[in-house]
């Protein structure tokens, strides 16, 4: 769930999941800002506390997006030369993709990734079969 705090421009980021390999499902808090607050655009810098190493920044770019059914969201964060990680999403408002009326969304889609040099083999569908709807 996110929400703008429209004073200080700020998003509260709360983020869960419920594997399916443990019956223990795990959150975070975070905050997310504009990357440049000059610029109207998907960029942003999200940031979660870790422990040990106090909290990670990361990029959050909406790559593109068609407004109704579909976003290509990218993200990266380093830790100094320790660790570098790159992560993808196609994310989608209803479970089963694309509606049947927007055929054109995988095309869309795939166009996205082959121009950000994206692999679409890389990713995998996430099972949303007993998720609750919030």
């Amino acid at each position: 769930m996110y929400s703008l705090n429209p004073d200080t421009g700020v998003v509260d980021v709360f983020n869960s999941q419920e594997p399916v390999s443990s019956s223990t499902a795990r959150s975070i808090n975070g905050t997310a800002v504009l990357e440049d607050s000059n610029k109207m655009e998907g960029k942003l810098l999200v940031t979660f506390p870790i422990p040990i190493i106090q909290r990670i920044t990361s990029k959050y770019w909406v790559l593109d997006t068609d407004y109704s059914n579909w976003a290509v969201v990218w993200s990266c964060f380093s830790l100094g030369s320790l660790a570098h990680s790159e992560s993808a999403w196609i994310l989608v408002r209803h479970r089963d993709g694309a509606k049947e009326d927007n055929d054109n969304g995988d095309l869309e889609i795939d166009s996205v990734l082959n121009r950000e040099g994206i692999p679409r083999s890389r990713f995998k569908k996430t099972d949303q079969e007993n998720c609750l709807m919030q």
